[in-house]
């Protein structure tokens, strides 16, 4: 009887597999990236030490349809309307690229409510600005 529960037992072990946590749950990054000096940046996680490269900002912003945007609302506050109808584009896609460079901090706006109807005014940030300027200093 003792032989046998000891054979059951190194059976068990055989058998039994010993999980990595990382492997079984994805790590929850925590990235640092590099300052901007390119294209593209490096980051690493603090938590699993994976490392990949971040686009930098200017890639985000070197589509044409936002450089007609900036173009637009470069020298002074503009509807909504207005930037739609300068840079040809689709109502629905300006608003997406706009909710972008909103999220990036580039863009700011304010609402107007004249009739009953509700108009966005657009303007630069300080902070788009200082990247405009820097990007031109650098071509």
């Amino acid at each position: 009887m003792v032989a046998q529960v000891i054979e059951w037992t190194q059976d068990i072990d055989e058998r039994t597999e010993v999980f990595d946590a990382a492997s079984v749950i994805p790590c929850a990054h925590y990235w640092v990236i590099e300052p901007a000096n390119g294209p593209v940046s490096q980051g690493g996680c603090q938590v699993c030490g994976e490392v990949k490269g971040f686009k930098a900002i200017m890639a985000y912003l070197s589509k044409p349809m936002d450089l007609a945007i900036i173009g637009v609302i470069e020298n002074s506050p503009t509807a909504l309307s207005q930037v739609i109808s300068a840079t040809g584009y689709p109502r629905e896609e300006v608003s997406c690229r706009l909710l972008v460079m909103k999220t990036m901090g580039f863009v700011s706006h304010s609402m107007k409510l004249t009739n009953d109807t509700a108009e966005a005014t657009l303007c630069l940030t300080p902070k788009a600005r200082e990247f405009l300027r820097q990007g031109s200093a650098n071509s």
